[in-house]
């Protein structure tokens, strides 16, 4: 029998389970802890994400996994599989999701079914200890943002390159210095390598100017175009506002603008 046909034979956790206890104890015993256990399980199979304390989500975590793995790994028609399924979901038309909806969703997975999330911490304060855990592929948005590649931009290109042109004059100042063997070889090579090393720097110095120049073109030609855009509407609103306060001064002949104003500074 090769490896990958005893995998399936066996029902591994994959996850990573802490060899310390966890502070997850209950007033009833050990009943009451499996009866809060199995709660849990079963809110995370109906609802796919829910917010607990850490302790006890970390546990029911192992619970939920070894439940989906022996589903997947046994099916519908396993007696032990079956009897198991309906011990965990109190609810039992969650079994048929169990294997109609959980399964197929995990047939190929190859890390684990579950996401154990730690909860925001409230300042200033305590540590509450929550957490989240959820189902993956559930439907609902994701707890942690996607990390997006800032490489590419215009200011990271500006500051990369700063950086390569400072890096390479450091190098060549350096290079001149090592290389100068006695007082006659100073004298007559120092002042080539000198001369070389200002000329790059001022070589540096001019891209990097260059490539600011571009950048300050950048940000006013994108000022420019947005007040091109935004102006007449500006300006529409501003001509709205005193049409709408000609008419109202008008309408109303006891108050003139200099009570409006006053209203208005007394109000702030």
């Amino acid at each position: 029998m090769n490896q990958a046909d005893l995998s399936k034979l066996v029902s591994a956790l994959r996850i990573a389970v802490k060899p310390k206890p966890r502070l997850f104890s209950c007033p009833e015993g050990p009943a009451g802890r499996l009866k809060k256990l199995r709660a849990t399980v079963t809110a995370l199979v109906k609802y796919e994400r829910i917010e607990l304390n850490y302790p006890r989500a970390e546990e029911a975590q192992g619970y939920a996994e070894r439940l989906i793995s022996d589903a997947i790994r046994n099916g519908d028609c396993h007696k032990h599989t079956m009897e198991m399924a309906d011990y965990w979901l109190n609810e039992k038309q969650l079994v048929h999701k169990l294997f109609k909806v959980l399964v197929p969703r995990y047939q190929n997975y190859n890390s684990s079914f579950t996401r154990l999330v730690l909860g925001p911490k409230t300042y200033p304060g305590y540590f509450a200890g929550t957490a989240i855990l959820e189902l993956k592929g559930n439907p609902f948005p994701a707890l942690q943002p996607e990390t997006h590649n800032y490489h590419y931009w215009l200011h990271n290109v500006l500051l990369e390159e700063a950086k390569k042109e400072f890096r390479s004059a450091r190098e060549d100042r350096n290079a001149g210095t090592t290389e100068r063997g006695d007082r006659t070889k100073v004298m007559s090579s120092g002042i080539t390598t000198d001369w070389s090393g200002l000329l790059k720097m001022k070589k540096s110095n001019f891209r990097l100017l260059l490539l600011l120049a571009f950048y300050g073109l950048f940000l006013i030609l994108g000022a420019a175009i947005f007040s091109a855009i935004e102006s007449p509407l500006e300006v529409a609103e501003v001509k709205n506002m005193r049409d709408r306060k000609n008419h109202f001064l008008r309408t109303h002949s006891c108050i003139t603008d200099g009570r409006i104003v006053s209203r208005i500074s007394n109000h702030h």
